[in-house]
């Protein structure tokens, strides 16, 4: 069975060995926050918020614009999104889940939900992209969330970089922040292992108790 444009029903079932065990690392955890860059049909997001995020108080956040592109026309692209915000339903019917219709450049830009405990970078392929996803991303990121990079193996391209070459970007440039979680043939994981103090909230200001001198 295929979608409109010839692509394989089958395409999350094929990557679940590596994105499974690396999601699951963080199921149950109360107040769990997940994020989705390009929820496409909605299969990897129906998949977490019953096996990860299934703590009454977790939350899933749904980015994408749903644009046309070579492979599908408006009517094609409408499908997919009545798809999507079908399989997401009992979820957002529980207020667990919120759609957000943008491009992930401004979602993230303009970011006001809480810290993300587990993002899945699964929007534009082109390298440019999936690292400008990933640095809006980080400081809403907390130590010990989980990043998976979908589509690491569509191989590295001499004039159209893609996920390969951003995931190299990401690692080059954050070094010992980010430690691997899982290098697999098609899904990419790092963790955040510390931040910089400069990038945590300051302390509020202690309160002088007594008359000042």
């Amino acid at each position: 069975k295929m979608y409109p444009g010839g692509q394989s029903m089958n395409w999350f079932e094929a990557v679940m060995p590596e994105f499974c065990p690396a999601a699951k690392r963080l199921a149950g955890r109360r107040r769990l926050v997940y994020v989705e860059i390009g929820v496409f049909y909605g299969h990897a997001a129906k998949w977490v918020m019953a096996n990860v995020a299934t703590h009454r108080h977790s939350h899933g956040y749904g980015i994408d614009p749903y644009p046309i592109d070579q492979k599908r026309d408006q009517a094609a692209i409408d499908d997919v999104k009545t798809a999507a915000v079908a399989a997401l339903k009992p979820w957002e019917d529980a207020w667990r889940w919120t759609w957000i219709f943008q491009d992930s450049k401004v979602a993230l830009r303009d970011w006001r939900g809480p810290k993300i405990d587990l993002l899945y970078i699964d929007g534009s392929h082109y390298a440019p992209d999936v690292l400008q996803d990933f640095v809006l991303a980080w400081p809403h990121l907390r130590v010990g969330s989980v990043v998976i990079f979908d589509d690491q193996g569509i191989g590295k391209r001499k004039w159209h970089r893609h996920v390969p070459e951003a995931i190299e970007a990401v690692r080059m440039a954050f070094g010992d922040l980010i430690g691997v979680v899982n290098d697999g043939l098609s899904q990419f994981a790092l963790e955040v292992r510390y931040k910089h103090p400069s990038e945590l909230p300051y302390p509020a200001p202690r309160r002088r108790s007594g008359r000042s001198a």
